[in-house]
């Protein structure tokens, strides 16, 4: 009986050293956290100098939001209210802003955010393109992408030539969430299960050799050389402009906890950060060649991460919290 015992406690301390627990921490971040009032989610934040920025968010099926600062954050003013969730914001000027969200709503200002008009493409989308739209990307002053889709097998592009006066549609068999131009031909588009390449400003689109995770969102160091995050975990690189990738990080397997992942971005000092569900923050401190679990101080859902001017990174999450990390 003492043998069993024995052994059996020596078959779990060799559990816990070689399978690592879900709750093990590793890097330690300062953090603040700035409330807006709200109960919606907050999706992502769009800065256009180091005081101006906008946040919006919103809960599905009920609400979404529009907030406004102009003190850097420590207050924020709501300045748009809609019955529609808002999933992106993207600024091409000052004045002139876009936001979008589901039913491929998309919201023009033209007033610095003041006020919100609704852009109606420039037709009438068939119900096959009425989807969740969760990225907005400008490659110029002129030339943009909306990405999104739902369901998996659902998938929406809208391409403007014209600073969005005009949106010509695309449809794909696998849900879209993620883009990334280098240039006014050349980008990539992520969703489930796919990473396509356009050479041609998105006439054409070459799918990728890369399948096993939901790719969410790209951040690009240099022309060349990029990263990937996937809602199964996974952090991928690529040093020619998005045509091969490799597998920097992939937790999820049977011996390890699962994460997910929403975003990633890289700070000018070179420090990587991916946040995800259940309050997750992967830190690089090796330009992107090495990832580490950050301590926990929240279990809520983190949507997307900002560079601010000053190198601080904002994380938007739930409950109307946005988190700022000193990295």
């Amino acid at each position: 009986m003492h043998l069993l015992r024995a052994i059996s406690s020596l078959s779990l301390i060799l559990t816990v050293i070689l399978f690592p627990s879900c709750q093990k921490e590793i890097i330690s971040l300062n953090h603040t956290t700035i409330n807006l009032q709200t109960e919606a989610e907050i999706h992502n934040i769009f800065f256009i100098d180091s005081l101006t920025g906008y946040a919006v968010g919103g809960i599905q099926n009920r609400f979404g939001s529009i907030f406004k600062t102009a003190d850097a954050g420590n207050t924020w003013q709501e300045v748009f209210h809609s019955d529609t969730n808002l999933n992106d914001i993207y600024f091409l000027t000052p004045e002139t802003g876009f936001a979008c969200g589901d039913d491929i709503l998309l919201l023009k200002t033209l007033d610095s955010g003041n006020s919100w008009t609704k852009v109606t493409y420039g037709w009438n989308p068939p119900e096959a393109y009425i989807s969740p739209l969760k990225h907005i990307e400008f490659v110029d002053d002129t030339a943009g992408y909306l990405t999104g889709g739902a369901y998996f097998d659902r998938g929406i592009i809208f391409k403007t030539q014209n600073s969005g006066l005009w949106w010509e549609p695309y449809h794909f068999d696998n849900e879209m969430s993620a883009s990334h131009f280098s240039d006014k031909e050349t980008g990539i588009f992520g969703g489930y299960g796919l990473i396509t390449k356009t050479t041609d400003g998105a006439q054409t689109f070459q799918p990728i050799d890369i399948r096993g995770d939901f790719y969410t969102s790209f951040c690009f160091t240099t022309k060349e050389t990029g990263f990937a995050c996937g809602y199964n975990g996974g952090i991928f690189k690529t040093n020619d402009n998005g045509s091969n990738w490799t597998t920097i990080y992939k937790p999820n397997n049977a011996d390890l906890c699962r994460i997910h992942l929403n975003d990633i971005t890289f700070a000018q000092n070179g420090k990587g950060i991916a946040v995800g569900n259940e309050g997750i923050i992967l830190i690089s401190n090796g330009n992107g060649s090495s990832w580490e679990k950050a301590q926990h101080f929240t279990s809520d859902k983190l949507f997307s991460v900002t560079i601010h001017v000053d190198g601080s990174a904002w994380v938007t999450s739930e409950n109307g919290n946005i988190y700022i990390l000193d990295l």
